[in-house]
């Protein structure tokens, strides 16, 4: 009975952990969209409406608002980089998902025995591999059972 209790208890801890963790994740979240909120307002406050159409930017405005254009141009180019690098990890994923595919089904025995032979004999390991390895790869004979049987069917 105590022990089910604490079992209980246990598991609340764990949900009340992951629950905290969340809800860390959405305060950092909600304190980076108030930040972007006060920069949008202090952007659309600075400047004054002219008489001819036009804006008047006080010069303190004038260097703020170079500051954000320079900082989103920027964000730009460091969120170009960081696009290409997705875009190449993406790749390098799909290449090892599709090398692993030709693994799948080899069990653990097959990489202990490579690992062993490779312990015990590395030089003709990789000798072997190589040969095997090598291009043009070998071609392989047809399989001559055909003429034996007519062989065995001749005798009877």
């Amino acid at each position: 009975m105590v022990e089910r209790k604490q079992e209980a208890a246990a598991a609340l801890d764990q949900q009340a952990a992951k629950k905290r963790k969340q809800l860390d994740g959405l305060e950092k979240k909600t304190a980076v969209a108030k930040g972007e909120a006060a920069t949008f307002a202090e952007i659309e406050a600075m400047g004054k409406p002219a008489l001819l159409g036009g804006y008047s930017v006080a010069v303190d405005e004038m260097k703020t608002l170079k500051a954000f254009g320079k900082e989103g141009v920027k964000s730009r180019g460091i969120i170009a980089g960081l696009e290409q690098q997705v875009s190449e990890l993406l790749r390098k994923i799909a290449k090892l998902e599709k090398d692993l595919a030709q693994y799948r089904g080899m069990g653990i025995t097959d990489s202990l025995k490579y690992h062993h032979a490779k312990q015990r004999a590395p030089q003709r390991l990789a000798e072997t591999v190589a040969e095997i390895l090598r291009q043009p790869p070998e071609r392989q004979s047809p399989e001559r059972d055909a003429p034996e049987r007519k062989r065995m069917d001749l005798g009877r």
